[in-house]
């Protein structure tokens, strides 16, 4: 069952963060979905602000000349069963988080002044903290992370530090300031060595490399590994080569995604990827990494704003403005929702799905979306 409540207000011209608000009329419609036992599988407030002029006697400002920016963004989450039985209870962070990745059982969870916590997943309801590394307070910033064995890559607009996971404690093992490595956007292990993609291209550091060399001049927005192929990309193509074949100037194979499509994040897990645009997604097949293959095609109009997407066991999950969404197993069509709070980054390890929003991390259990038995609800925290 669908339910949706309107409701309109007035609210007055107000001085807010150094500037005036104007009087305007807030509007605020609540979604609810709900199963056939009455429980809530979905719930969001969406709010439309409307200048004070538009408001008539007769209609909501919901029908006024300037709401079709309203109605792009309004939509109805698809459910065919209980699916937040899958969320666990969100766990309160005690800063903003900016980045997860997660690895053999283990998530890690970056701050914006490069510190992060390690948390232990073997009990999903409970992830353990068994690593706090506190970075020395600077004026650095670092918006990624990668777990890389037994180290950790934190990177970002500040370059990057390599911090060693060791029993004593996180040690900060290497640093490769800005003026080394530039602005990174990705950090990618690869055999003895580590790939780096930012402002100033793709760089190779070796295991014994103690300066990084450039493999690609121009600016590289995106990074992923596909066994042992790079998958990288500029904004406008997507391409694939081995470090053996970038060395010599070469690429295996390279797909067109157009200027227009502006990709922004490049994900691949197992033989499937998706590069995240700016108003579109496209998933591909890397089943053979030297020869790329388009799958499908997703407008974010269709689906909202996506931050982050990852693969598991054939189905895209997709993590934005509407939640974590589920794709079907072509790519193309939204087969169920889970209405998660944390909702800017995602990451998948085993059948857990590690979620993160602001000073919230949240874990779904991927399982049951893949398989056609639907997961028992959890026990959840007094």
């Amino acid at each position: 069952m669908l339910l949706i409540k309107h409701r309109e207000r007035v609210e007055r011209s107000r001085f807010e963060k150094g500037t005036v608000r104007e009087s305007s009329v807030v509007a605020e419609i609540d979604v609810t979905l709900q199963a056939v036992d009455g429980l809530s599988v979905w719930r969001d407030t969406l709010t439309y602000r409307a200048p004070l002029s538009a408001r008539s006697p007769d209609d909501s400002v919901l029908f006024g000349p300037g709401a079709t920016t309203f109605w792009l963004q309004f939509f109805v989450p698809v459910a065919t069963w209980g699916t937040n039985v899958a969320t666990r209870d969100a766990r309160d962070l005690s800063e903003p988080a900016h980045a997860v990745d997660v690895l053999d059982g283990r998530a890690i969870v970056l701050f914006g002044d490069g510190s992060f916590k390690l948390f232990d997943m073997a009990d999903p309801n409970h992830p353990a903290v068994v690593a706090d590394y506190r970075r020395p307070r600077d004026l650095s910033r670092f918006d990624g992370v990668a777990l890389l064995g037994d180290r950790a890559a934190v990177y970002g607009p500040d370059g990057l530090e390599l911090v060693r996971l060791g029993e004593s404690g996180p040690m900060r093992e290497q640093v490769f300031g800005r003026d080394q490595v530039g602005s990174l956007a990705a950090v990618v292990a690869m055999g003895e060595g580590l790939a780096l993609a930012g402002a100033r291209g793709l760089l190779w550091i070796g295991a014994e490399q103690q300066a990084p060399r450039e493999v690609v001049s121009r600016p590289i927005v995106g990074l992923a590994r596909a066994r042992t192929h790079l998958l990288f990309t500029d904004g406008s193509m997507l391409y694939s080569a081995t470090p053996a074949q970038l060395s010599q100037g070469r690429v295996a194979s390279e797909l067109h995604l157009g200027r227009e499509f502006d990709a922004q994040q490049l994900r691949v897990q197992g033989s499937r990827g998706v590069v995240i645009g700016a108003r579109s997604l496209l998933t591909f097949d890397v089943s053979d990494p030297a020869r790329l293959l388009p799958l499908s095609r997703v407008e974010m109009s269709q689906v909202g704003r996506v931050s982050d997407a990852v693969f598991y066991s054939g189905r895209t999950f997709l993590l934005g403005d509407r939640g974590l969404q589920i794709l079907d197993e072509s790519g193309q069509r939204i087969v169920e929702s889970v209405d998660v709070s944390a909702r800017q980054h995602l990451g998948a390890g085993g059948r857990q799905l590690v979620l993160i929003g602001d000073r919230t991390l949240q874990v779904v259990d991927a399982t049951p979306f893949v398989t056609s038995t639907p997961a028992a609800a959890p026990e959840r925290s007094e």
